[in-house]
């Protein structure tokens, strides 16, 4: 007899949205920094409404990781700022950025970086209360999404926007979006409509808002590892390091290695970059040979490194030409795509 299910056990996709449709003030499609933080910005003025994404919960790899001011002043505003500054990496820790043989051997050169510079800091603190703070996207997306929900905002992740539906640039807009877990279909009415999708944003391809591209910089492949490096960083503090060796024998798609820390000292992501003019972005490294590349980066042997994850991304320069249609909205790298960006591999 048929069974009403798919191969991986969840009921199939409805054809049609069914059930009542659920009405909102506001839609954000989107839970990274750009929609999460949105949401907390509006519950501060007491809006509440529906946040949803895609995913399945927050991020699980450090992608974009600095802090500056300016960011840390919106946060201090909603009462924020302590949270990032407890769970970051505090600037004292960002002291510099290093160009080095490898992360044990030979620095060629250094210079202070976010804030640190020792002639700088009365300029730094007369500009602002706060300060520069390393909270990558796993510590920071968390701390929005709770402030979020704690302040009456509804949170659905494992939610899939589909398309939306009004009658002017100014109307009620109809929202379809499907439970990813389940296949079903529903509908969300709301007066505004945030598109914070990311860089393959759903609500810009139906608004076909055009695009401003530049020439791309290529391929870059991310390295998500843990290694202990507390012994090599007593006078290496920075949070990137340009590592090159130029005399050892290299696959063409990891030339050079940006060695950027995500916890003090032993979170770390490798940013392999290819040779000039390196064009196979379908390359795919085994783990061995990736493995092989982070110990010489490292340059010490009696240091572990564990991958955590490989990820290629493509260097990217491309801006919305606008923002906003009538009374939707777009956000983060839905409308900026730059670094950092990537697809698994």
């Amino acid at each position: 007899m048929a069974t009403n299910t798919l191969p991986n056990g969840n009921p199939p996709p409805s054809e049609a949205p069914s059930g009542p449709i659920i009405e909102t003030p506001y839609l954000i499609v989107g839970a990274g920094p750009a929609g999460a933080s949105l949401a907390c910005f509006l519950a501060s003025h007491g809006q509440t409404g529906i946040l949803i994404s895609a995913a399945p919960g927050t991020a699980k790899e450090p992608r974009a990781h600095i802090t500056n001011p300016a960011a840390q002043e919106c946060l201090r505003d909603i009462g924020l700022d302590d949270a990032v500054v407890a769970e970051g990496t505090a600037q004292v820790n960002m002291s510099h950025t290093r160009w080095c043989h490898d992360m044990a051997g030979e620095e060629w050169a250094r210079i202070h970086s976010w804030g640190n510079q020792p002639e700088r800091h009365g300029e730094y603190a007369a500009a602002s209360p706060c300060k520069h703070v390393d909270c990558p996207q796993t510590i920071l997306e968390p701390i929005l999404v709770n402030r979020a929900r704690e302040k009456g905002w509804k949170i659905r992740f494992d939610s899939a926007f589909m398309e939306f539906a009004r009658e002017s640039p100014e109307g009620p807009i109809t929202s379809t979006i499907q439970d990813t877990l389940t296949g079903h279909k529903y509908q969300v009415r709301s007066k505004y409509l945030f598109g914070c999708d990311g860089g393959r944003s759903q609500v810009m391809r139906q608004l076909q808002i055009p695009l401003k591209k530049e020439p791309g910089q290529g391929l870059a492949i991310n390295v998500h590892a843990r290694a202990d490096l507390s012994k090599h960083m007593k006078h290496k503090e920075g949070v990137l390091h340009w590592t090159f060796q130029p005399e050892i024998d290299h696959p063409a798609w990891a030339w050079s290695v940006i060695v950027r820390m995500v916890k003090a000292w032993n979170e770390w992501m490798f940013i392999v970059l290819p040779e000039p003019g390196f064009t196979d972005f379908s390359v795919k490294p085994s783990h061995e040979e990736v493995l092989k590349r982070m110990k010489q980066c490292v340059g010490d042997e009696s240091v572990d490194v564990e991958i955590l994850d490989v990820s290629k991304w493509y260097i990217n320069e491309i801006v919305a030409e606008r923002y906003s249609d009538g009374n939707i909205y777009c956000l983060g790298d839905a409308v900026h795509r730059h670094p950092p960006g990537k697809i698994h591999l």
